[in-house]
């Protein structure tokens, strides 16, 4: 069986969890998303799928953030290089998203 990658830039919509993080799925948290898990604590519990974040991401985002250089929050799987190039050719589809609420109402559209 096949699993979808999400990579999110920004917290997800209760709507959006709902709609598109079915199993079998993972998501990628990057920029926004990355730092609410950390910001909001039990952020994660949100997300009923694993969690990923690149860790060159997050070292190149912890100058900028500070928040970043603490411990990781419960649940968050941090993945290399190497890992993450694993990861995509193990789910099928990868998906970018930008605005969950623009999706998800994009969706609901059609």
């Amino acid at each position: 069986m096949t699993k979808t990658l999400h990579h999110i830039r920004h917290w997800p919509t209760p709507e959006w969890r709902e709609r598109y993080l079915l199993a079998p799925s993972c998501v990628l948290l990057s920029e926004a998303a990355l730092l609410h898990a950390y910001q909001v604590p039990g952020a994660l519990r949100e997300i009923p799928v694993p969690a990923y974040v690149l860790i060159d991401e997050l070292a190149q985002l912890q100058a900028h953030y500070p928040i970043l250089s603490e411990e990781p929050p419960a649940g968050l799987i941090q993945v290399n290089a190497a890992q993450w190039v694993e990861l995509t050719l193990n789910c099928q589809p990868v998906l970018l998203w930008d605005d969950m609420t623009v999706a998800a109402n994009k969706a609901e559209e059609n």
